[in-house]
């Protein structure tokens, strides 16, 4: 009896001795991993349980136990919670030395919510290493999954490093023997190379690789499309991206399954894309996609890759209307103002010197002063050239001065000729707007997306009375759990006293863009609140605003008239959380980094994209909304429309169906600021992070900046020789001729009036002719006056 109890004693001191190790081995590899939360599962009691997170509380790191026997169906929204990680590294321990316990809930479970990625550090305790694996669902392995396998021995723990590329692309089970453990040493790690670098080769894994093309050529294959540089015009850049694939796969070793998807189908309001992904038909998208904020849950975004530039094409052409102003243009009206107090001043001081020359009629005198000063400027010559050397010097000084305005005149207007600086129309949206010219656009997915008007169920306006407490909370964490409090959505919520309210409110989902008001009843009127939290996670708090009030005679006034972004842009010191790879290279002795982020341009249409959307796009029936390219193209030729389309596909059949002319007088009208078109991968993509890396790479080499400049179309240039031979039309002269015209009436008119005066003055003078009788009157007259 006595034996026997000793022998029980030494039992549970061997096993006690076994637990303390595991404790000590698995602290040991979480601290190496740089773990600083850990959730474990086993089949020990409470004591044992006990004693692991002692173990871990001192070195700081916060320990969560659950007991294997608890794990079932009913306990998944507990184990879910366990191990969210929130973007810090996790560590899941396992204990899959227990008899008789279901580990299938674990591995099925954190294979549906995909917890074996970078982030979830795993730690896997095993007396076998082949009973271990079996136990293993590897379905959502890929290259970042992060598993070890600890299998006793005598002196500690072999430890074992297992992954999968992709199971659903033929990839097997790869097990590599990471290290050791023991007492004494600890951790010893005998895999040395780091975790990316050994897991680069794929061994010639067939990825699928979507790439949408809108037509079906029958005799090329797609293959050959998307190589054929001819073919850049259309799909220069599911090319470019094809062939950044390309230079990855060289790195990786791996092959691509072309998958063809057609971007004229749409199924859920989603890009075709997107629709691939969902069906796990696309691992990975070459062709670059438009990145905006409601796609982020249908992809990952790999990075940022093509330059994207989009604007509205239509050429500037002559105005029908006279230019009045072409032959005042050439001098400033100060100048004019200069010439005509000279011409003033001029006739002033010859009138004075003119008397010198023997002119002492005033009228007269001024007259010719003014008709001379007129005619030299206008380099017609003078009706008095002086005798004196006073009149003569002043003479001489207006000659000089016509000279130089009119050289200075002339030369400005041929140089304007040989610039051809036309009037062209301002680089904005209101002025495209409110021009009389037609608008079209090409058919392509991003700017259907851009420019098509809300749906209905994304304008929806939520009116509710806060007077059921426990339905309107229910309400509000179902809303929050599927994000209904975007820009999209516009919140109206009624209650009747603000203290009573705001505790209902659930804002884990709200952020800087949530439409969310809040009005109280107020006698006769409401008082309204602007509600909203930058993130609640990273310690944000609920802000209420008073934004203004209804009263029934008044109606709505709004107070807070400051836009919602810039009101909402201070987040007072907010702390965002950027997680990277940082990698190191030994040999070189220096640390490369590559990033797992990068700064993603959204795009968003700004108030002036708005404006046109409104004013001249929603009003456009569907059926002139879009036209194809050559016939888009054709019309802006012929400066009847302004067509939207994307550069690098319109800039070829410019350069080879425009002349250099009409090239001249294209403008550009961006739609919206450039910004950069995305790669994507499927969501929760075994690939992402490799094509991460991959990218990364093409940045730092170059090579996406050369594919860039060789798969982009050449902007056609305008030369300015072919210009000289350019007529000038009917507008541009008619002032001339209408100057001439008035002229010429003017001058017929005053020449009419002056023979009128000159021929009636005549007749007065002249005497009149005498008659016989009179004749010999004045002839009797005369005899008699001699007689006399």
């Amino acid at each position: 009896m006595r034996h026997g109890s000793w022998k029980l004693l030494f039992l549970s001191r061997l096993l006690l001795v076994s637990y303390a190790n595991d404790n000590i081995m698995a602290r040991d590899y979480f601290l190496y991993k740089d773990v600083s939360n850990v959730v474990g599962f086993s089949c020990g009691g409470l004591e044992s349980n006990v004693k692991f997170a002692r173990t871990f509380n001192e070195v700081f790191v916060l320990t969560s136990m659950c007991n294997l026997g608890s794990v079932n169906g009913s306990s998944i929204r507990i184990f879910k919670k366990l191990l969210q990680n929130n973007y810090r590294n996790l560590g899941v321990y396992v204990d899959a030395r227990c008899e008789g316990h279901n580990y299938t809930v674990i591995y099925y479970e954190a294979t549906k919510s995909f917890l074996f990625d970078e982030t979830h550090k795993w730690l896997i305790l095993g007396r076998k290493l082949d009973d271990t694996l079996s136990l293993l669902n590897d379905d959502s392995f890929g290259v970042v999954t992060d598993i070890t396998i600890a299998i006793e021995t005598d002196t500690g723990f072999d430890l074992y490093d297992v992954y999968n590329p992709c199971k659903a692309r033929g990839g097997s089970l790869n097990v590599t023997v990471l290290g050791y453990w023991t007492e004494k040493s600890g951790v010893a790690i005998r895999l040395k190379q780091p975790k990316y670098e050994r897991r680069f080769n794929l061994h010639g894994m067939k990825l699928r690789v979507g790439v949408l093309l809108p037509r079906k050529f029958y005799n090329l294959s797609t293959e050959a499309i998307v190589l054929d540089q001819d073919m850049k015009a259309k799909y220069g850049r599911s090319q470019f991206l094809y062939t950044i694939l390309l230079h990855m796969a060289d790195l990786f070793n791996f092959t691509m399954e072309i998958v063809e998807v057609d971007p004229r189908k749409r199924q859920d309001n989603s890009a075709p894309m997107f629709v691939a992904f969902q069906k796990k038909t696309v691992d990975i998208s070459a062709s670059p996609i438009v990145m905006k904020a409601d796609r982020l849950r249908s992809g990952d975004i790999i990075g940022p890759v093509w330059p994207m530039r989009s604007c509205f094409l239509f050429r500037t052409i002559s105005s029908a209307n006279m230019k009045t102003k072409q032959f005042l243009k050439p001098l400033n009206i100060k100048v004019w103002y200069v010439v005509l107090c000279t011409i003033i001043i001029s006739a002033f001081i010859l009138a004075i010197l003119i008397r010198q020359e023997g002119i002492h009629s005033v009228s007269e005198g001024y007259n010719i002063c003014i008709l001379l000063t007129i005619g030299a400027i206008s380099q017609q010559g003078s009706v008095f050239v002086p005798v004196h050397y006073a009149g003569r010097i002043a003479f001489i000084h207006i000659m000089l001065f016509s000279v130089l305005i009119l050289n200075y005149y002339s030369a400005s207007i041929v140089s304007d000729r040989l610039k051809n600086m036309s009037v062209k129309m301002n680089d904005s949206l209101i002025s495209l707007a409110d021009s009389q010219l037609k608008v079209a656009a090409e058919p392509t997915p991003y700017i259907r997306s851009f420019l098509q008007r809300s749906h209905f169920i994304q304008n929806i306006k939520f009116l509710f009375f806060i007077t059921l407490a426990h339905l309107l909370f229910h309400l509000f964490v179902e809303t929050s759990k599927y994000r209904m409090y975007d820009y999209s959505y516009h919140w109206l919520v009624l209650g009747s006293t603000l203290n009573s309210s705001v505790p209902l409110l659930n804002d884990n989902a709200y952020s800087m863009t949530t439409d969310f008001t809040l009005a109280i009843t107020n006698g006769s009127g409401y008082d309204l609140y602007d509600v909203y939290n930058h993130c609640k996670y990273r310690g944000g708090t609920l802000n209420l605003t008073r934004l203004g009030w209804w009263r029934r005679g008044e109606g709505l006034i709004i107070t807070l008239t400051q836009p919602l972004v810039e009101r909402r842009a201070n987040m007072h010191g907010m702390t965002l959380k950027i997680s990277g790879v940082f990698y190191k290279k030994k040999k070189e002795k220096r640390l490369i980094i590559f990033y797992n982020i990068f700064i993603v341009c959204f795009i968003k249409l700004n108030s002036e994209s708005n404006y046109f959307r409104k004013k001249r796009w929603d009003p456009l029936p569907e059926s002139k909304r879009y036209l194809p390219l050559e016939e888009g193209m054709k019309q802006v030729s012929e400066g009847i429309l302004a067509y939207h389309t994307d550069p690098n596909t319109a800039y070829p059949y410019i350069e080879k169906m425009f002349d250099p002319n009409k090239i001249c007088a294209l403008t550009e009208i961006h739609l919206f600021k450039q910004s950069v078109m995305g790669m994507y991968a499927s969501r929760n993509g075994q690939f992402t992070e490799m094509a991460k890396i991959g990218l990364s790479k093409m940045f730092n080499t170059g090579l996406r900046d050369r594919q860039i400049k060789y798969w982009s179309s050449r902007k056609p240039q305008c030369t300015l020789d072919t210009l000289s031979t350019r007529s000038i039309s009917i507008y541009e002269i008619a002032p001339a001729l209408i100057l001439l015209a008035f002229g010429v009436l003017v001058g017929g008119i005053i020449c009419f009036i002056e023979n009128i005066i000159y021929y009636r003055f005549m007749r007065e003078e002249t005497p009149r002719p005498l008659s016989s009788d009179d004749a010999e009157a004045t002839a009797s007259t005369s005899k008699h006056n001699l007689s006399e």
